[in-house]
């Protein structure tokens, strides 16, 4: 049985995917997302949302905002980074 999650949104990271703070993300859960997904990762104890492009030498997490540098994980570090599972819908209030 496929699991989904509902989550709401804090922050403007990914704004230029059209995803704004208090907007609803829609998530199937799963730890495995095709690169250039978007995605909930966990970063040590950090829940984030992102793209991520993954390789076989490092990840890095995407906001799509340009005020916010990417998060680059290499080899070891990768360790670090846990896919949650893939955005796969999002509701925005109507103002």
């Amino acid at each position: 049985m496929e699991k989904k999650a509902i989550l709401r949104v804090r922050g403007d990271s990914m704004i230029n995917a059209h995803i704004y703070e208090g907007d609803l993300v829609f998530v199937k859960q799963t730890n495995e997302v095709e690169s250039g997904s978007i995605a909930i990762v966990l970063v040590g104890e950090e829940a984030t949302l992102k793209r991520v492009y993954i390789d076989d030498e490092h990840i890095i997490l995407h906001a799509e905002n340009p005020v916010y540098k990417d998060m680059t994980f290499y080899h070891e570090e990768m360790n670090q980074v846990r896919i949650i599972g893939k955005a796969v819908a999002f509701l925005s209030p109507v103002n």
